[in-house]
């Protein structure tokens, strides 16, 4: 039963008002007898039927109830069940919640903030060391936010909906059964990781970022979508309060960022060690007001704005709000995900047939996966904060995170159908088909109707048949070059991580970039390519490229030629080198892995001085070496010239966009190494950079490819 305004709630409780939010109501209630104020917390109809619900409400209310009554703390009176609805009493608080309050009056004033803060430690430290029963004291709230801090009209502090609460240095869950979802803005890491593993240092955590909010009128951390609020809480540190408010002293940002650390052991213990850090701020706050300052003559509130009427005074702003309001700091999840055929759909390929031109002689339907972006606008657990951060690895293109995360959140919850889907969709890209095949099935299993994953299995076997493998996937994206006959693949636009922060000087800082649509050669260019292009337009050259063409190396790579002999190939074929930073994600995709293969160097994956050969091998060898992108050979057999001038501190100012190299200077960029180098791995990762001088032709090691732009 739902009650409305007018009804009487067991005969006896007048409902006076009514709040609604996500799984929950409020009624505002009068008791005929005594004519006292109650808030009555309850459950909405639809989620009556759930015993979960259920039993997670029950719990709540009885832990809350067990609190007893302190001055910091909303009371809870008791508990009832009326025709079949649960319902908790609280007491009738007289104010707002930290929330509204921030609104109308953001930054609050130093002196006021540490006021709020040093009670708010009050209430917390009587919450971890309540004796809840035999040999357990201590519950952990883990929501805290300013909508759960409600502030009296006499500037009384008290923390309200324990919700989420559960035995301190236990795995006694009272409430919610796992889910251990507070709200992200407020959310320490290791709630983010592990929910069941968090300790009191978790509450700290979250007092330190309200604590934030009011002295700066932000969050520590904000992001323009859900996932990525959760990899910045658990990768990124704020900045100081004093950063937005000049008037917070150097202390008390120590105090705010101690409780913010990401290691949980450089907080914090208690909330008395807060309290004992921040009391001796307090009046030296209050002598660092500003001539705007004053008090409300009514209820002492304390403001350096000019705000009219006192925000406490003013009168009740929804005084009870128990759900998590992510709505209005966080956008409905809608984040693309980045896969190699989502991004050939967003270049301009064809969204129903991903290939622009099939290698096979007949044409078959495009593969054409696509990202499931359900909306997370409030999630309900932490297995959704880990399929939203993988979401978010994925258009970072950072693919084995991204998989860490799903399957995290499969950990959690098994038959989460959109985490198996986008599993496929990462297996798809790294060539792993009976791994998607597997989790596109899994997807359909858990729901039967997800016609995504239906669709996705139908094209992944029309496009890939038994046996056929990666090669066979690849081809989806590949096309024929017409002038020189070369096999082209399209690397879709996006970023990738470019450079590394670990090895040679010239390859740092390690860096996203955001590269445009482009095609690249599969195969570096071959003698009888070269051979072709030198009797059609006559060119000269000075090398002798001509020596190491010898029959039966008709499809090894052309060595022994310049930088300009490659432009003028490039040229004559209607195409052009490709950038450093094209060849770069050609190579390592956009997982930012060290070799195209992997993150092992693996001496079977490539032609090097110790394979025995003592020569180049043909284009197509290794095919156990070949990129996430499909293309042959980019570790080994020979070095490769780019477009690019040489300059080791390019890096550093490059732009992170199409970066195309420094205008001039005497050395040009060559890339990934050759047969006649021993197995110094260095040599062979995706971000070693070579610079030779252009003008000298006398390297037996030199050869390339080409690339064009996408249309």
């Amino acid at each position: 039963m739902d009650f409305q305004v007018g009804d009487k709630i067991d005969g006896q409780f007048e409902v006076i008002g009514k709040h609604v939010g996500g799984m929950g109501i409020v009624y505002i209630t009068v008791d005929d007898f005594s004519g006292r104020k109650y808030a009555v917390k309850s459950i909405k109809e639809e989620l009556l039927k759930d015993p979960n619900t259920l039993r997670r409400f029950s719990m709540e209310a009885r832990t809350w109830i067990n609190l007893d009554r302190h001055d910091n703390i909303v009371q809870a009176m008791f508990y009832r069940e009326v025709e079949g609805k649960p319902l908790l009493f609280l007491e009738f608080i007289e104010g707002t919640d930290l929330q509204h309050l921030l609104r109308k009056d953001s930054p609050l004033a130093v002196p006021q903030a540490i006021d709020f803060a040093l009670q708010f430690c009050k209430g917390m430290e009587y919450v971890h060391n309540k004796e809840v029963a035999p040999g357990q004291r201590g519950l952990i709230h883990r929501d805290i936010k300013p909508g759960n801090i409600m502030v009296t009209k006499q500037r009384q502090v008290r923390i309200t909906d324990f919700g989420l609460v559960r035995v301190a240095d236990s795995a006694t869950r009272l409430t919610q059964d796992g889910a251990g979802l507070g709200t992200p803005l407020y959310m320490p890491p290791e709630q983010i990781q592990d929910a069941h593993s968090v300790d009191k240092r978790a509450d700290i955590y979250s007092f330190g970022a309200v604590f934030y909010e009011m002295l700066t009128g932000r969050p520590p951390l904000q992001a323009d979508n859900l996932g990525s609020l959760v990899l910045k809480i658990l990768t990124e540190q704020p900045p100081p309060p004093s950063a937005f408010n000049a008037r917070v002293p150097p202390a008390l940002d120590t105090i705010v960022m101690k409780c913010l650390e990401k290691d949980r052991g450089r907080r914090f213990n208690s909330f008395a060690e807060i309290a004992a850090a921040l009391a001796p701020l307090y009046e030296p706050s209050l002598r660092a007001l500003g001539p705007t300052a004053r008090r409300c003559q009514q209820c002492g509130y304390l403001t350096e704005k000019e705000l009219g009427e006192c925000p406490l005074c003013e009168g009740n702003l929804e005084p009870f709000r128990f759900e998590a309001e992510m709505t209005q700091a966080i956008p409905a999840l809608e984040v693309p995900l980045t896969s190699t055929i989502a991004e050939a759909t967003m270049a301009g390929v064809s969204s129903s047939e991903v290939a622009v031109v099939e290698v096979q002689p007949t044409p078959r339907e495009g593969v054409g996966l696509e990202p499931d972006i359900t909306p997370i606008p409030t999630p309900s657990g932490i297995h959704e904060l880990q399929v939203a951060l993988g979401h978010e690895h994925l258009q970072r293109g950072d693919l084995q995170a991204a998989e860490q995360a799903y399957r995290a959140a499969l950990r959690l919850k098994p038959d989460l159908t959109v985490a198996h889907f986008n599993l496929g969709v990462i297996y798809f890209q790294q060539g792993r088909i009976t791994e998607a095949e597997a989790a596109f099935q899994e997807a359909l299993r858990c729901n039967p109707r997800y016609e995504k994953a239906r669709l996705a299995l139908e094209r992944l076997r029309l496009s890939t048949p038994t046996g056929a493998g990666l090669a066979e996937a690849k081809k989806e994206l590949q096309i024929v070059h017409e002038k020189d006959g070369s096999i082209m693949v399209l690397v879709p636009a996006g970023e990738f991580i470019m450079g590394s922060n670990e090895h040679d000087r010239s390859e740092r800082p390690q860096r996203k970039v955001y590269l445009d649509a482009y095609y690249i050669d599969i195969y570096c260019i071959t003698n009888s390519q070269f051979a072709r292009f030198v009797e059609e337009t006559g060119y000269k050259t000075l090398s002798p490229w001509r020596r190491y063409f010898k029959p039966g190396r008709e499809n090894h790579p052309v060595i022994y030629v310049s930088w300009q002999d490659a432009v003028a190939y490039c040229e004559w074929a209607g195409k052009r080198l490709p950038t450093e930073a094209e060849w770069e994600k050609a190579a390592r995709g956009t997982d930012g892995r060290l070799f195209p293969w992997g993150n092992e160097f693996d001496l079977s994956r490539l032609n090097i001085a110790e394979s025995g050969y003592g020569t180049t091998v043909p284009v197509d060898a290794y095919p156990q070496g070949v990129s996430p992108y499909g293309c042959y050979n980019m570790a080994g057999n020979v070095w490769e010239w780019c477009a690019d001038w040489f300059d080791p501190t390019y890096y550093i100012h490059a732009p992170q966009q199409n970066p195309k190299g420094p205008e001039s200077g005497r050395f040009r960029v060559l890339r990934g190494g050759d047969f006649n180098t021993y197995s110094y791995e260095g040599q062979f990762r995706c971000s070693a950079r070579g610079s030779p001088d252009p003008e000298k032709r006398m390297s037996y090691v030199r050869g390339f490819r080409c690339a064009k732009d996408a249309p």
